[in-house]
């Protein structure tokens, strides 16, 4: 049996959005381009570059301990967005070495 990724996201408790994200994220660290991560999800090169310095920043207000209700006044983020992008499954923010 196959599941799709909006299946997947279901399961998780995540909407596709937020499974198209880690995706993303998990194609860039793997070295893949801009351009063809765009290409890949049908989403616009301008997207792709923005998801990481939407996360980052929602990151350091989350690690400030600003609330999440706060967090959508100062960045003007939903709070759906802002509850996906700090959710537990989303913790692990390690990166592989710069080499």
């Amino acid at each position: 049996m196959a599941f799709s990724l909006t299946d997947l996201a279901h399961l998780v408790g995540l909407s596709g959005d937020a499974v198209q994200n880690m995706i993303m994220a998990e194609m860039s660290l793997s070295g893949i381009s801009t351009q063809e991560i765009a290409r890949r999800i049908y989403y616009s090169p301008e997207a792709v570059d923005q998801y990481p310095k939407t996360f980052d920043r929602l990151l350091v207000l989350r690690h400030f301990g600003l609330p999440k209700k706060l967090m959508v006044q100062v960045t003007g983020y939903s709070l759906s967005l802002i509850e996906e992008s700090t959710s537990p499954l989303r913790t692990n923010t390690s990166r592989p070495p710069k080499r």
